[in-house]
């Protein structure tokens, strides 16, 4: 009986062991695959404050982290948006699986000739990490990467999304921007002009004279003056119109010819924004009209607008946006 207990204790010590060994060995595995060239993430996102990306087909973009939010290609207000899901990605960037050996040829080509380059930097300009990012794997989730100087490529992937993260990395020229038009604080607004070329009796001038206090006035000369006082709150809840005003998308992009032909027709409106930092904003917009027939088979019209902003971009703006300050002359008594 003695003989048996000593034997299974024997047996329990070597099996125990043989576990402590396993696990020891895994674990050391698992902590020297997790070298330098495995690591694309950036955990502490607040560390990037410079972002440049560069594809092989000359496409470059710079991205800087400043006061008031990103800056893109020094100029320009980053889109908010698009910067949110750039940053996500790039503080979870993982490794999905470590391709087979046969496949990394192709991997290596495919860098080489599609890869996109990223250079991530911290607030004092030093280098924190340098990776390039391939094509996406076939089931759509994994993306070919490799860090700069290493020998091997790996397939990475965002865990929190389903699809492959290089799309985002491969946006370029003005769908980085910003597309706000118009973002004011109602209280600092001190002068709004609309100008209605076809229905002129209805173009206005409003401007602050006071704290809480405004004059408006017909934009033309020749338009009768509306002698009657002018409600505060009424114009209090128009301002409130001007806080954010987005556009649906960039139009640089069109024919030179075709913008010329937006341009030289007669403008639905005028609009004159200043506030009291003397920051203007004027906008120009051109209607477009689009017959859509319903459910009751009636025609309605979707209006959007092509807008030229300070005569340095084309937006295309969606009326129901922009209908909460198209307001008329008559409107505000």
């Amino acid at each position: 009986m003695k003989k048996k207990s000593a034997l299974l204790w024997l047996v329990l010590v070597f099996v125990l062991g043989g576990l402590t060994a396993f696990y020891l060995m895994t674990n050391s595995a698992s902590r020297s695959s997790e070298s330098w060239d495995r690591q694309f993430a950036v955990p502490d996102i607040e560390r990037v404050y410079k972002i440049f990306i560069a594809d092989r087909r000359g496409h470059s973009t710079l991205l800087e982290r400043g006061n008031r939010g990103w800056i893109y290609n020094e100029k320009y207000p980053a889109n908010p948006h698009v910067m949110k899901e750039l940053l996500h990605h790039i503080q979870y960037l993982d490794v999905y699986y470590l391709p087979a050996h046969a496949a990394i040829p192709t991997m290596v080509k495919d860098l080489a000739t599609k890869g996109i380059k990223v250079e991530l930097y911290d607030s004092k300009g030093e280098n924190i990490k340098t990776y390039y990012l391939g094509s996406p794997t076939a089931d759509g989730v994994g993306t070919y990467a490799i860090m700069e100087g290493a020998e091997k490529p790996y397939v990475v992937y965002n865990p929190s999304i389903r699809g492959s993260i290089v799309g985002q990395f491969m946006i370029t020229g003005d769908d980085w921007r910003d597309k706000t038009v118009v973002r004011e604080n109602p209280d600092r607004i001190r002068y709004v002009s609309i100008e209605y070329p076809k229905q002129q009796n209805q173009s206005f001038i409003l401007e602050k004279k006071a704290e809480g206090q405004y004059s408006l006035s017909p934009f033309y000369e020749f338009t009768p003056r509306i002698n009657k006082p002018l409600n505060a709150s009424i114009i209090e809840a128009y301002l409130q119109g001007f806080r954010q005003i987005g556009a649906e998308s960039y139009e640089n992009g069109l024919p030179a010819a075709k913008r010329d032909s937006i341009l030289q027709t007669v403008p639905f409106a005028l609009i004159t924004i200043k506030n009291e930092e003397d920051k203007e904003t004027r906008l120009r917009l051109f209607p477009i009209e689009t017959p859509v027939v319903n459910q009751k088979g009636k025609t309605a019209v979707v209006v959007r607008y092509h807008v030229d902003w300070n005569g340095r971009d084309l937006m295309l703006m969606q009326h129901n946006l922009l209908k909460k300050i198209l307001w008329g002359y008559e409107s505000f008594f």
